[in-house]
């Protein structure tokens, strides 16, 4: 018993000198963060006698004001980006996480760039109003309303069309003003709880806080107004240096740019375009030889198809790629079919901006009478479009409808189907709820024939029907899965090729070449008779092609190699077949218009004998009926002729 008594003593006596070591340790520590304390707090305070004995009490307060007006800035930049970033749950597919959607929100919200130059703008304002008007709290104000009035307006826009204000609407006010009555608000409760927050805020805090009272003179005021002008005149030339800011998405230009290098580079792309720029005598000239067709009603016409698809070509005619299976073998079959058309057709881009030769086959113009870099959907006010196939075969009693597996904001589509001429279109956004998805948030060209077979078991029989469908499966980057070879001795292949890019988009091209089966089943089955126009927006831009070494002997003279896509047109009955065509993006439906023998106005006969006459013209060169090439700079007996061909197109689009 007494060994245990001992024991515990020992035991307790241990416990008490730790006890004691970490009490000394804990105050030891305690002690060595007061004396930090105290050194920072006298640094702090020799600091404070430093501004007391140097800096006067205005210029203390002026800095303070300073500060506290900064502060309110970057808060009306944080409301705007509230605002106009509303809508950025349109870029992610349903199933998207929410994290992956902050994520997303932060990137925009903190970009170095828009940061400055969105800061740089609403300092300039500010600037030119407290000079104008002295005041400190006022500008503030009034900034802050504008912005929330702009983010208001903007997604009301978007609501409405389905991409943001771009700088052409500014000009198109009173025409907005005319239909205003006729849009539905749809009603945000977090956005009008935002609004209604922020008020609060600025009265609380802005009023009370900012609404510091100093006196300027009329010099001190022509000094902000000069300073805030500066501001402006070094964003107007700097802007576009560190950033070239891509507004193919006016919803997500607002979002990572911020309203001023969005306005500001809308304003750039639009100015790139004269409306209604045409020599109106060459114009005369070249039409008035021709004589619109007489439309007979009583004459049949079939239905028509035309089909855009995503990045679909057959590369390993242009390049030496040589699969080990072959990913177009569907495709290969219905080339060679009866009733085919086929031969090939130069694009106006390269590896992206589908809308460009979207607008070449829609318009049946050039993209040259604009700029063949720019966006044509996105630099012409809607108001401008007179002209398209849809316009024009509703003439001929056709219904007409569009469908693309995108959102109705990107190339500010949605606006710009709203003239063309479409009965009906559905974007993206219309799909059922729970629908499949591609890779990378896209749509796949399965899913997208289902909805147009849809639209065609309910079509009216009798009815002629003219369909336009644009794909997005086949879109970069290309990392998606490969695809998975049915388990056949045939197709047990696991890759295409080594590159690993160049693999993965001839997957893509092998899924869509099992739709585009599908497809022409579909057409093949139809009542009614049916013709489909089938082909790739442009090439894709893959590393391994990128350099030319690749490219086949046959192209290898042809400057314009990387622009060539393929097309077919299929008839579910008999037409003349033809093959070995060499064309340009915007030929197209005029060929397939004298393959049926549609009635064709004046511009329709002018285009089939320039055709006929120069069937190829690219970026490159333009080559005649008989293959001479020729470029843009040579003296040549149709140098005259295109010229004429490009004020006809202005005046056909534009009046």
């Amino acid at each position: 018993m007494s060994e245990e008594n001992n024991e515990a003593k020992k035991n307790i006596t241990e416990d008490t000198v730790k006890n004691s070591a970490t009490n000394e340790k804990a105050a030891d520590e305690n002690a060595n963060s007061k004396k930090k304390k105290e050194k920072l707090s006298e640094k702090l305070n020799r600091l404070g006698d430093y501004a007391s004995e140097h800096v006067s009490d205005k210029a203390f307060e002026l800095i303070i004001k300073a500060f506290m007006v900064c502060c309110c800035l970057f808060a009306i930049m944080f409301v705007s980006d509230v605002l106009n970033g509303f809508r950025i749950s349109v870029h992610f597919s349903p199933d998207s996480n929410v994290f992956l959607k902050g994520m997303y929100f932060v990137q925009g919200m903190f970009d170095t760039y828009k940061v400055i130059y969105t800061f740089m703008i609403v300092l300039a304002a500010y600037l030119i109003l407290k000079g104008i008007d002295g005041s400190t709290y006022r500008p503030l104000v009034i900034i802050f309303i504008v912005t929330i009035l702009y983010g208001l307006i903007n997604t009301i826009v978007i609501d409405t069309r389905g991409g943001g204000i771009q700088y052409s609407d500014f000009f198109a006010i009173k025409t907005a003003l005319s239909v205003a009555n006729a849009v539905k608000i749809r009603f945000h409760l977090v956005r009008y709880l935002l609004v209604i927050l922020t008020l609060i805020i600025m009265y609380t805090f802005f009023y009370k806080k900012v609404n510091i009272s100093i006196k300027i003179g009329a010099k001190a005021q022509v000094v902000y107004v000069v300073v805030g002008l500066a501001l402006l005149i070094t964003f107007r030339f700097t802007y576009l240096i560190p950033k070239d800011v891509n507004i193919w998405d006016t919803n997500d230009a607002y979002h990572l740019y911020g309203v001023p290098l969005t306005l500001m580079s809308s304003r750039d792309y639009t100015k790139a375009l004269s409306y209604g720029n045409y020599d109106e005598e060459k114009v005369n000239s070249a039409l008035s030889q021709y004589t619109a067709d007489e439309y007979d009603e009583t004459k049949k016409y079939p239905n028509i198809i035309f089909v855009l698809n995503e990045s679909f070509c057959d590369i390993d005619e242009i390049y030496e790629v040589n699969p080990k299976v072959d990913p177009l073998k569907n495709y290969h079959e219905i080339i060679n079919r009866d009733n085919i058309v086929k031969g090939v057709a130069y694009s106006p881009v390269y590896g992206g901006g589908t809308c460009i030769p979207e607008f070449e086959l829609i318009t049946q113009k050039s993209a040259s009478i604009i700029n063949p870099s720019f966006s044509p959907y996105l630099i012409i006010g809607s108001e401008h479009y007179k002209s398209s196939v849809m316009m024009d075969l509703k003439k001929y009693d056709y219904t007409t409808y569009g469908l693309h597996t995108y959102y109705g904001s990107g190339y500010n589509r949605k606006r710009i189907y709203d003239v063309f001429g479409f009965d009906k279109y559905m974007f993206v956004e219309d799909l059922d709820e729970g629908e499949e998805w591609f890779q990378n948030a896209l749509i796949s060209d399965e899913v997208t024939y289902k909805y147009l077979f849809r639209q065609l078991d309910n079509k009216e029989p009798g009815k002629r029907e003219f369909d336009f469908v644009l794909t997005v499966q086949n879109h970069t980057p290309y990392d998606y899965r490969p695809y998975e070879f049915e388990d056949s001795d045939e197709n047990k292949q696991p890759k295409y090729v080594e590159d690993e890019e160049l693999n993965s988009y001839l997957s893509c091209l092998k899924l869509s070449d099992d739709a585009l089966k599908d497809l022409v089943d579909y057409v093949d089955n139809m009542e009614e008779d049916t013709v489909l126009l089938f082909l790739g927006d442009h090439q894709p831009e893959i590393k391994v092609l990128d350099d030319g070494s690749k490219v086949r002997d046959e192209y290898k003279d042809d400057e314009a190699y990387k622009k060539v896509v393929q097309f077919f047109i299929y008839a579910n009955y008999d037409i003349e077949e033809k093959d070995g065509i060499r064309t340009t993006m915007y030929y197209l439906p005029n060929i397939v218009y004298e393959l049926l023998d549609l009635p064709m106005d004046e511009y329709y006969k002018y285009l089939k004998d320039l055709r006929e006459e120069i069937p190829v013209i690219n970026s490159e060169y333009y080559e005649d009926r008989y293959g001479n090439r020729y470029k843009f700079s040579d003296e040549s007996i149709y140098a005259e002729k295109l010229g004429e061909f490009y004020e006809v197109s202005k005046y056909e689009l534009f009046n």
